[in-house]
């Protein structure tokens, strides 16, 4: 981010009477697509490796998608993330929605959706959304929500999906309460998915909040990563270089919800995806009371 940029937002903190102190509550998070696809996978030791690693970065809440096959629904859980929710089951379609969120914290709440649209062997699949209240350790609730979109080219399947999680969220989530949106959506930031996403949750995408727009950030690099080479090939893809997984986050009516930095992790070997992680702290913070006017005689 650059000078300006963190001065104005300051400024902007400072006018509406919000403490830049860190005296809240602070709260890390991964995102990690596992890539733990029915077919065309390579090497499944990996997700037991991969979780391990997790647990050495000891984020308080995991958010995952692509966890579809048995051996992956055995290796992505931990006796350190006693909490858990999972998005649609598959039947009646043979596999399920992959998406998994695991936490330290009690999970007060959740509800799910599966999606009505798709396209090509993403039908297969019932992909849908997850939405859990957590209650943190200061007593605040959290609402969380991950997704795994459609990986096809048609903004018009993507844009109805995500409409139907705004629906998730506005029916089931805790109005009051901060939001933390993370998951592997398959489009840029510079798509119309990508602006009606921003449109629909009034939410801050956190990579663009605490980066300079020199740092591209990419989640998915066909380029370096062998296994999204790999499956490119062998699927016929074609090789893309972008940043399609997204942690975006909105504050709540009684608390603010901060960025206090955000990096790409899992970049080197050993690897443990196609995808590559993203790790985001944040900070909690109370929103300070208006006080009284004073008056003299």
């Amino acid at each position: 981010m650059n000078t300006f940029k963190k001065i104005t937002k300051y400024a902007v903190l400072l006018l509406m009477g919000i403490p830049l102190s860190s005296s809240g509550e602070t709260l890390k998070i991964i995102q990690f697509n596992t890539w733990g696809v029915p077919v065309v996978v390579k090497d499944t030791y990996r997700y037991w490796e991969a979780m391990e690693a997790l647990e050495a970065r000891d984020p308080d809440i995991i958010f995952l998608q692509e966890v579809f096959s048995r051996k992956g629904r055995g290796a992505f859980r931990s006796e350190r993330y006693p909490y858990e929710v999972r998005g649609p089951l598959g039947f009646p379609k043979p596999i399920s929605s992959g998406i998994r969120i695991l936490s330290k914290y009690p999970i007060l709440s959740s509800a799910q959706v599966s999606f009505c649209k798709c396209t090509g062997a993403d039908c297969l699949s019932k992909k849908g959304a997850v939405i859990a209240i957590l209650e943190l350790p200061s007593g605040a609730h959290l609402n969380i929500v991950t997704t795994h979109l459609d990986a096809g080219t048609k903004d018009s399947v993507k844009i109805s999906q995500l409409e139907q999680i705004k629906s998730l969220v506005e029916m089931y989530g805790d109005p009051d309460a901060p939001l933390l949106f993370a998951g592997d959506l398959n489009f840029n930031d510079r798509s119309l998915p990508y602006e009606k996403l921003m449109d629909f949750f009034g939410a801050n995408d956190t990579w663009l909040d605490t980066h300079d727009s020199t740092e591209p950030g990419y989640t998915y690099d066909a380029y370096e990563n062998r296994y999204a080479y790999d499956y490119s090939i062998k699927t016929n893809e074609p090789l893309i270089k972008e940043r399609i997984d997204f942690v975006l986050y909105r504050g709540g009516s009684g608390h603010i919800l901060r960025p206090l930095d955000s990096s790409v992790v899992f970049r080197e070997e050993p690897l443990y995806s196609d995808h590559y992680g993203i790790e985001a702290r944040f900070e909690l913070a109370t929103k300070p009371l208006a006080s009284a006017p004073v008056f003299s005689h």
